[in-house]
């Protein structure tokens, strides 16, 4: 026979015509007696159980439950820990070959700053994997409940101010002339912005460890299995990823608004792609996670996919320029077209440049920084 326990804040006593036991000292108490006929005649007093134990009717000695977490070599941790050192991988080569050509045209248009800070965001969402798998303590739990946040945090802003950035030079480029250069559109000030927003989310991360310090727990999922999981509540995971959900959204809706964008900057359509796909595995995480026994395994796939998917749409497409196709990676693709002239480089654009491009209604916009034409 076996005796489920359950925690108590007091000292309880259960008394029955049939049995009689008593758990004192605020330890641990026997819920449910599964099988109450075989209790007669094995011992009528249950002994005073610790954490994860329990008793089989023996006056002498109590039975240690044992303690359930994954473990590395389980089929599902492993295809887990393959999925992200893969992405890792891919991560840090696209890193490197970025690095080697960032004084070439794909690099620069890209806005390499940004782009760093979306590669290490990928890398260090992919090593979310390993402390969500690792066996619950104090540290694991910590970088749990820190590191998925700051990660998406960290690709996602950067995202963010990307697309909003594209989004005011092609509002730019419908007025006939500009007579007032927009704000904030250095290289500098867009990093500005993306860590201002990076630091939004560190103060909401840090705002729950104040409220739900990080350790670990016993969980008791049924009357005779105990888990050893990390304490986070329901809102411990919803708070820090819910303002990632709000630079997704914001991310989504520039993507739509700067959908029709002109060649040279594409990129917003490769934005829009990867946004799409991004709330396709995160609507159906929601319900997956809260609604499976493996969430763990699901958030560590949730989060190791949206970086495939933001790594693949956004950064295969540049590598393949510059490794396979050198020849289109020079300044004559990304400066023309026949909606806006976008131009690599300083300076003013020359009298005839104005009027020929004012006769059809364009303006001058450069990818570096923005242009003014005189009035």
């Amino acid at each position: 026979m076996v005796i489920a326990l359950a925690p108590v804040k007091e000292d309880i006593s259960i008394i029955d015509s049939e049995f009689h036991f008593m758990v004192a000292e605020h330890l641990w108490v026997a819920a449910i007696l599964l099988s109450p006929d075989r209790w007669k005649g094995e011992g009528r007093v249950l002994l005073k159980c610790g954490v994860a134990t329990v008793s089989r009717c023996i006056e002498t000695d109590c039975d240690r439950i044992p303690v359930d977490y994954i473990q590395w070599s389980d089929s599902t941790a492993i295809v887990s820990v393959t999925i992200a050192v893969l992405g890792m991988i891919a991560t840090f080569f696209t890193m490197v070959v970025f690095i080697m050509h960032n004084n070439t045209p794909v690099v620069k248009a890209s806005t390499r700053e940004l782009s760093y800070v979306i590669l290490v965001g990928m890398y260090f969402c992919h090593s979310c994997t390993f402390p969500l798998l690792a066996k619950p303590t104090h540290t694991s739990c910590f970088l749990t409940r820190i590191m998925p946040g700051l990660s998406f945090a960290m690709m996602y802003a950067s995202l963010v101010t990307k697309t909003n950035r594209i989004a005011r030079i092609l509002a730019g480029s419908k007025k006939k002339i500009i007579t007032k250069k927009p704000r904030f559109m250095s290289g500098t000030a867009q990093v500005v912005i993306t860590w201002l927003l990076i630091s939004i989310e560190s103060s909401i991360i840090g705002a729950m460890l104040v409220l739900e310090p990080a350790d670990s727990m016993y969980s008791y999922p049924s009357l005779d299995k105990v888990d050893l999981v990390c304490n986070t509540t329901p809102l411990g995971i919803i708070a820090p990823l819910g303002f990632d959900f709000f630079l997704i959204a914001m991310c989504t809706v520039y993507a739509v608004k700067t959908r029709n964008v002109p060649e040279n900057f594409n990129e917003a359509k490769f934005i829009g792609f990867t946004m799409y796909t991004t709330l396709v595995i995160w609507v159906a995480f929601v319900p997956i996670y809260f609604g499976s026994n493996s969430k763990v395994i699901t958030l560590c796939l949730c989060i190791s996919f949206s970086a495939i998917v933001a790594l693949v749409l956004l950064f295969f497409p540049k590598l393949y320029i510059i490794l396979l196709r050198p020849e289109k990676n020079n300044r004559s693709a990304f400066t023309t077209t026949k909606d806006v002239r976008c131009h690599i480089g300083r300076g003013y654009p020359s009298a005839a440049t104005v009027s020929r491009n004012s006769s059809h209604s364009t303006s001058e916009f450069s990818l570096e920084s923005p242009r003014i034409l005189p009035v």
